[in-house]
């Protein structure tokens, strides 16, 4: 019976120590964010989609993929997710600042997603996002906002 209750009383004990550790902070902010991944800086706790715009092929008009500006309030950066319907030769995404001016790129070979290092912006108002979908046959761009 005491074993037990020792058992319980350390069970219990461990499960208010694990439940107690704190959630992971940023490890960047501002222009320390500048070129850097918002998954593994933390970034990406808290952060939200601010806008999303679809990416047409510009031969077709068909429907391709899009594109999302994402933003970050804790690391005061944005970067921009981009998605293609199909396994792409080339998708790109692109984040820009126009204050500061910055901008960064990420380019995948046949995939179907990106996404751009961060940049640091003073206010998600001065960011934009932009997509690049290519293919055999295909090619489309948008931006967001």
């Amino acid at each position: 019976m005491l074993k037990r209750r020792l058992l319980m009383a350390l069970v219990a004990g461990l499960f208010g120590v694990l439940t107690a550790i704190p959630a992971t902070a940023a490890t960047c902010s501002g222009s320390g964010c500048n070129g850097l991944n918002p998954t593994t800086t933390g970034c990406t706790t808290g952060a939200y989609k601010v806008s999303e715009t679809d990416i047409y092929d510009s031969f077709s008009s068909n429907y391709i993929g899009g594109v999302q500006l994402w933003w970050s309030p804790t690391c005061q950066a944005a970067w921009s997710y981009v998605y293609s319907d199909f396994r792409a030769f080339a998708v790109q995404a692109t984040v820009t600042s126009t204050s500061p001016s910055n901008s960064y790129y990420q380019n995948n070979n046949y995939v179907y997603t990106a996404r751009s290092p961060m940049v640091y912006a003073t206010d998600v108002s001065y960011a934009s996002a932009c997509g690049r979908i290519e293919d055999v046959g295909v090619s489309g761009i948008a931006c967001s906002p």
